[in-house]
Formats: structure tokens, C-alpha cells, sequence
């Protein structure tokens, strides 16, 4: 899944017309990785250092240039939240995200 923030307008607020696959625009890969803490991993953090591809949250990687974010769902205990492969990343919940932004 990946969440797009698209904006595109003129210096005179009109929306230009552009071609989604034409627009140049930062994505952040594996997003939700910004929420995994090295504390949440029971081997020491070795995992995590391994998985984490990404520093802050999702509004922190807005701020820092990123317009879409590579969001991995996977249904966890009756929850919506991110994972990276095996690694479940519970501050990840599709409705807290959703609310962040």
C-alpha cells in the first residue's frame, strides 16, 4: 500500500494538470519503520537494526521532503498495522497514522 500526499498547484493556486507517473516526488520506503524502537526487540536490538530503514515518523518524513510512504498493513489482533516482512510494527496502527497526518 502506498499513501500518497499529492499536491500540485501553480503559483496562483490552480491545480496544474499532471501526470501522476510524470511528477518527481520523494517516497520513503518501508515508512513505518520510523516507529520501531531497538527497546521493542527482545534480541538485543539486532533486528530492528536490520529492519529500520527509516528515522522519525510519518509526519517528521513529511516535513523532511516525503510526498508517499511505502505502508505495509497486515491485520494484527483485530488491529490494522504496519509490518516490515516478520517484524510487526505495533506504533504503526492504520487509525493513529491516519489521525498523525
Amino acid at each position: 500500500m502506498i499513501l500518497f500526499l499529492f499536491f500540485c498547484q501553480s503559483a496562483a493556486g490552480i491545480l496544474d494538470e499532471q501526470v501522476l507517473s510524470r511528477y518527481a516526488m520523494i517516497m520513503s520506503h518501508d515508512a513505518a519503520t520510523g516507529y520501531l524502537r531497538e527497546e521493542d526487540d527482545a534480541h538485543s536490538g539486532e533486528i530492528i537494526r536490520w529492519s529500520k530503514t527509516q528515522q522519525g515518523n510519518l509526519t517528521q518524513q513529511l516535513n523532511c521532503g516525503a510526498r508517499a510512504f511505502d505502508w505495509r498493513p497486515m491485520l494484527h489482533e483485530g488491529k490494522v498495522i504496519a509490518h516490515h516482512g516478520d517484524i510487526k510494527i505495533r506504533d504503526a496502527e492504520l487509525d493513529s497514522i491516519i489521525i498523525e497526518l
